[in-house]
């Protein structure tokens, strides 16, 4: 009698716990995960010229959860000052030094943001200094690929700095280096998402709240996963 109960729990406990896969993919073959063992995961978006991609470590967090963190994380725009000083002038003066790998600056547009209000938009190689009365408390920036040919893949957002507050709001010699890196630009960040686990499926949310519902891979797909994967 008690090996009959035992049997029937494990029996139990089998049906209920969650298989987890290597590789799912979904069935319009725009989204990809793969998990390796050594708890890396990569992560593919692939629509037309749209492109997003990301790796990191992945744990299980339970039978139906498992939780992804990225390798890049926060804000992807390097933005480093190599001179700041204050003048005797009234007005701020920005220089500005972009570094560009792999990407020419003739195909990024730099937004400006000062106190958190849209300043300007330009096209990098046109932007190189900012001469500006008004007082500064702030200041970011936005890069955005512009110019897209066909061997370039659009990437779904910007490369966005971290906020720089000037020491005074006024009368600042500030000469800036911007490093972009054109891979970035593709990059999805996740920090402690989760990914949910039914039977053959999980389920993601994109950056726009929608449930994304990806399956096991099977020998007719895998061919797909790998072209993704090799996308970037």
């Amino acid at each position: 009698m008690k090996i009959i109960i035992m049997l029937s729990s494990i029996l139990m406990f089998s049906c209920t716990e969650e298989r987890f896969y290597r590789e799912y993919i979904s069935k319009n073959k725009v989204y990809a995960f793969t998990f390796n063992d050594d708890s890396t995961f990569r992560y593919n978006y692939y629509r037309l010229h749209e492109y997003e991609y990301s790796n990191g470590k992945w744990y299980q967090k339970n039978k139906k959860e498992i939780v992804l963190n990225s390798f890049l994380k926060g804000n992807l725009l390097k933005l480093e000052t190599e001179k700041y000083t204050t003048t005797k002038e009234v007005i701020n003066e920005m220089f500005f030094d972009f570094r560009f790998n792999k990407i020419k600056a003739e195909d990024c547009e730099c937004t400006i943001y000062l106190n958190d209000k849209l300043y300007t938009t330009k096209r990098c190689d046109s932007l190189s200094v900012i001469q500006e009365k008004l007082p500064i408390q702030s200041i970011q920036l936005y890069i955005f690929k512009v110019n897209y040919t066909d061997s370039y893949r659009y990437s779904l957002k910007p490369l966005k700095s971290a906020t720089f507050y000037p020491f005074n709001v006024q009368s600042n010699f500030i000469k800036f280096h911007i490093d972009v890196e054109d891979s970035y630009f593709s990059y999805r960040a996740f920090n402690d998402i989760i990914i949910n686990l039914k039977r053959n499926k999980i389920y993601y949310l994109n950056d726009k709240n929608n449930k994304i519902t990806l399956y096991k891979n099977n020998p007719a797909l895998r061919d797909v996963t790998k072209d993704v994967s090799k996308s970037r």
